[in-house]
């Protein structure tokens, strides 16, 4: 059935993360050895801690290329990964802030410090390489996600426009590489996140609006904020949206829990914003 559900500001309060608990990686046992297409013979059994974050990982297949890792706490099957970068090479702040979606969700959370502002594209296709030669994680392979805030949003969506392999992409804070001239094309799905005070919110809008006019799954969200990552509750929003996308693509089972607090959550509200004739909602529709 055919819902159409109105996205509404999200306030929270001010989020501070500490780094304090990080934990460093060795690689000193690590066969590095990477096959010429790293996804087509990915098997692994998990070597890292679950439950806690791990920083400074070096790369198997470059060990010049370091990441931080989360995986959820419990055990069991993990259904993908989501990939993190930060505008300034600092992954420790979203997966920080992000690790309890990640127990929630069963996602594994990865993050890279070589991925930052000033990077050309080649630079950033390397270190893409380099994360996804890793074969000491288990997880899905029909589930990959990019996430970025500011110029990492663009970096998650230029891994997606070069990637066929992507699900879906998460971008926080600016849209699309300025070397993307045309309208983008592909099978991922497109989340768009901004603060209301944010000053790239005009380019994001802009951008929805353009892809109305392709084939690309997208939403845009909005929160009360400025220039940073979004609060938790937005990204557990633009998570549960990708959630009925993969239901859609009949790639996974819905979560009824997940549907019914979202339409609950967003139906009330979506009534109160619209009684004000609230500048920042976006109405979209859904296929559930």
């Amino acid at each position: 059935m055919k819902r159409y559900l109105l996205y509404i500001l999200i306030s929270v309060t001010a989020y501070s993360c500490s780094t304090n608990t990080s934990k460093t990686a060795t690689e000193s046992t690590v066969d590095t050895a990477v096959a010429e297409d790293p996804l087509s013979n990915y098997a692994a059994a998990d070597t890292f801690v679950r439950g806690e974050i791990i920083s400074n990982i070096n790369c198997a297949s470059d060990p010049s290329k370091h990441f931080a890792l989360y995986i959820p706490k419990e055990p069991g099957p993990l259904p993908g990964i989501i990939f993190f970068f930060d505008a300034h090479g600092d992954p420790i702040i979203p997966l920080t802030k992000y690790k309890a979606l990640a127990d929630e969700f069963k996602f594994v959370l990865a993050g890279s410090y070589d991925s930052k502002n000033g990077n050309d594209w080649t630079t950033t296709s390397q270190i893409w390489q380099a994360l996804i030669a890793e074969k000491r994680i288990a997880y899905d392979l029909n589930r990959f996600y990019t996430a970025g805030f500011s110029g990492g949003a663009k970096v998650a969506s230029y891994i997606a426009l070069n990637n066929s392999n992507i699900s879906g992409v998460i971008a926080n804070g600016a849209g699309l590489p300025e070397t993307q001239q045309q309208l983008p094309t592909g099978n991922f799905t497109f989340v768009g996140i901004a603060g209301t005070g944010d000053m790239n919110m005009t380019e994001l809008v802009s951008l929805n609006e353009q892809l109305d006019q392709t084939s690309i799954r997208h939403q845009l969200l909005f929160f009360d904020g400025k220039h940073e990552w979004c609060p938790v509750e937005t990204m557990h929003d633009a998570l549960v949206w990708m959630h009925f996308d993969e239901v859609r693509k009949s790639k996974i089972d819905l979560n009824p829990k997940w549907r019914d607090d979202f339409i609950t959550k967003h139906s009330k509200l979506a009534e109160q914003f619209k009684k004000q004739n609230n500048l920042y909602t976006a109405v979209n529709e859904f296929k559930l």
